[in-house]
């Protein structure tokens, strides 16, 4: 079993596990400015403060996890259970 199939096990389990099948599942991803993502720090040579990283911000029923990245993106996805 390859990494891939092993990951959709996992959450094929989780998504069981938590009755979660016929829930309507959206997350919303949008990309914080660095004021929103560390504030005003007293350096100023975070990749984030330059532009060549930005702070992602995922929302799913009002569960927030955030993720440094160099890819730019805001997006609204629907996950479906197969």
């Amino acid at each position: 079993m390859n990494i891939y199939e092993k990951l959709r096990q996992y959450f094929e389990n989780l998504i069981e596990e938590k009755n979660i099948q016929n829930d309507d599942i959206s997350i919303y991803i949008k990309a914080l400015d660095s004021k929103q993502a560390i504030g005003k720090p007293k350096r100023q040579d975070y990749p984030l403060l330059n532009g060549k990283e930005v702070l992602l911000e995922a929302n799913y029923k009002n569960s927030l996890g955030q993720a440094f990245t160099s890819a730019r993106i805001s997006v609204s996805l629907k996950l479906q259970v197969y």
